[in-house]
C-alpha cells in the first residue's frame, strides 16, 4: 500500500459523544495509526488533559490550549514509546511540567520569570516557509499523518487536526478534523508526526503514578493570578463575567451561548475521562493513596452532575438570554469552581502519597 492509499483510509476515531476533544481525537488517531492501540481515557490522563481546566479557543488565550500540550509531547515520547519528528516548531520542549505565568492584559502564559512565550510564530504570515512545506509533504508521502493546530478554511477558531494530503492545483494541505475534512489556512502553531515506535512495552505501573504526579505539578488557571496584591481572578470568574457580557464582546468566534455550552461540555468530558483514568490507575497505586484517589473521583463526579443542564445545547440556547437562567448558570459555574479547587487539593494529596513511596 503506498502512502497516498494509506492516508486515504486515515480517519479520527469515534469514541462517543463524551469523548470528542479534537486534540485527543487527533493524537489518538496518529498513535493508533503508528501501532499503539491506546484508549481515549488513558491518553487523556497521560497527557494531563483529563485534569486540566478548559479554556477559550480565542487568539488571546489559545496559548493556554497549545503550550501545556506542547510540553507533554516529550513525556508522551518517553512514556508511550513514541518517536516524534517535530516540524514546527523544530524542537520539543522539556518534558518537566513548567508553571505558567499570566502577564499583561492579554492573559498570555509565558515561561516563568520571562515575558517571552514558549515558542514564536507569526499568525499573519500568509504561507508556510518552503522548507516546512517540503517536510510536511515528505511526511505525508511516506505515509505519516501530521498532527497540527492551526486555522482551517471555514472555521473561525484554531483547531487541532491531522494533515493527510495536499491539493497540487492550489498547493494547499488538507486534513481531517472531528466531523470535517478541510484545507489548512496559513501557518500552524504546531506540526509534528510519529516516525516510529520504541521496542520497549508500555509500563502501566510506572505511567499511572507518574502521570498523576505531573498533573498535580502543573499550574492551573485556578491558581491565577500569581502577582501579589492582585484581585483573584480565575478562569471560572472570567467565564461568569462572559455570561453577562454584550454579544459583541464574545471571544470564541461563536455565539455567546455556544461558548458557554462548549466550555461546560469540554469540562464535563474531561472529568469523565479523568474518572475513567482513575479507575484504570487504581490497581497500580499504593493502598494509602486510595483515599485521595476516591476524594478526587467524588469531586469530578460532582462536576459532571452539576453541568448536566449546561451540556444540553437546546437548553443553553433557549436559556442564555433569560436573566434568571443566566444567574443559575453563574451559580453552577461557581459551584464547579469549588469542586475543582477541592479536586486540585485531592490531586496534590494523591501526589504526596505517591512521592512518599
Amino acid at each position: 500500500m503506498n502512502a497516498g492509499q494509506a492516508l486515504s483510509t486515515f480517519k479520527l476515531p469515534n469514541e462517543g459523544p463524551t469523548r470528542g476533544d479534537a486534540y485527543l481525537q487527533s493524537l489518538l488517531a496518529i498513535i493508533r495509526y503508528a501501532g499503539r492501540p491506546l484508549e481515549y481515557d488513558f491518553l487523556a490522563g497521560v497527557t494531563g488533559d483529563a485534569f486540566r481546566a478548559t479554556t477559550w479557543d480565542a487568539h488571546r488565550c489559545c496559548e493556554w490550549d497549545t503550550q501545556p500540550r506542547m510540553r507533554q509531547l516529550k513525556y508522551l515520547e518517553e512514556a508511550l514509546g513514541l518517536q516524534w519528528e517535530p516540524i514546527w516548531p523544530p524542537y520539543l520542549p522539556e518534558a518537566a511540567p513548567q508553571p505558567l505565568v499570566l502577564s499583561g492584559t492579554g492573559m498570555s502564559p509565558t515561561d516563568p520569570g520571562s515575558d517571552e512565550p514558549l515558542f514564536l510564530y507569526d499568525r499573519a504570515y500568509p504561507t508556510w516557509h518552503d522548507d516546512l512545506m517540503v517536510k510536511v509533504k515528505d511526511a505525508i508521502e511516506r505515509g505519516y499523518p501530521v498532527l497540527v493546530r492551526g486555522t482551517w478554511q471555514g472555521v473561525t477558531t484554531h483547531q487541532w487536526g491531522c494533515l493527510v494530503g495536499w491539493n497540487q492545483a492550489n498547493d494547499q494541505f488538507y486534513g481531517v478534523l472531528p466531523g470535517n475534512k478541510l484545507y489548512l489556512d496559513g501557518l500552524p502553531e504546531l506540526a509534528v508526526y510519529i516516525k516510529g515506535l520504541a521496542d520497549a512495552p508500555i509500563q502501566p505501573a510506572r505511567i499511572f503514578p507518574e502521570s498523576l504526579r505531573r498533573a498535580a505539578m502543573e499550574k492551573s488557571p485556578l491558581d491565577y493570578p500569581v502577582t501579589p496584591n492582585a484581585r483573584t481572578r480565575t478562569m471560572y470568574d472570567i467565564w461568569i463575567d462572559r455570561l453577562f457580557a454584550p454579544p459583541q464582546h464574545a471571544t470564541c468566534g461563536e455565539e455567546p451561548w455556544q461558548c458557554h455550552w462548549r466550555l461546560a461540555t469540554t469540562t464535563r468530558d474531561a472529568r469523565l475521562a479523568a474518572q475513567g483514568f482513575l479507575r484504570s490507575a487504581r490497581p497500580y497505586l499504593p493502598v494509602k493513596a486510595l483515599s485521595a484517589l476516591e476524594e478526587l473521583d467524588r469531586c469530578y463526579a460532582q462536576v459532571t452532575r452539576t453541568f448536566t443542564r449546561d451540556t444540553d445545547p437546546r437548553y443553553v440556547q433557549f436559556a442564555y438570554g433569560l436573566v434568571d437562567e443566566q444567574y443559575e448558570m453563574a451559580d453552577r459555574i461557581a459551584l464547579v469552581q469549588r469542586y475543582e479547587r477541592h479536586a486540585r487539593q485531592a490531586l496534590r494529596n494523591l501526589a504526596l502519597q505517591l512521592d512518599a513511596e
